[in-house]
């Protein structure tokens, strides 16, 4: 097998796969560019509390629970703000399911 075939036939990141569900949904270009962003703190986050980095959708309620009250109590932000992250996060969770609902233009 050639390099370029095992570069092929790997699975886009995490974030790339994000950024391709938005589009398939139409979402505008900063909704895409805000949810990739939450994504990376929100992993960031995780790994930074000592946590192995992991795809959301392996990650319990209780550590997007954490997350969101972090963003709450410390961070001061807006419940809208909370809203966003979550959706976020649930894009990132149904990123290998397409047809989700989870990740939908509502």
């Amino acid at each position: 097998m050639t390099r370029a075939q095992t570069a092929n036939d790997r699975q886009p990141k995490l974030l790339d796969q994000v950024r391709h569900k938005a589009r398939l949904l139409h979402l505008a270009w900063r909704t895409e560019n805000a949810y990739v962003q939450w994504i990376e703190r929100f992993l960031r986050f995780h790994h930074d509390r000592g946590g192995q980095c992991r795809h959301p959708s392996e990650m319990r309620n209780e550590e997007i629970d954490i997350f969101l009250t972090y963003l709450a109590v410390d961070r001061h932000v807006a419940a809208s703000t909370q809203d966003q992250t979550l959706s976020a996060i649930r894009c990132a969770s149904a990123t290998n399911d397409l047809s989700s609902p989870i990740c939908s233009k509502s």
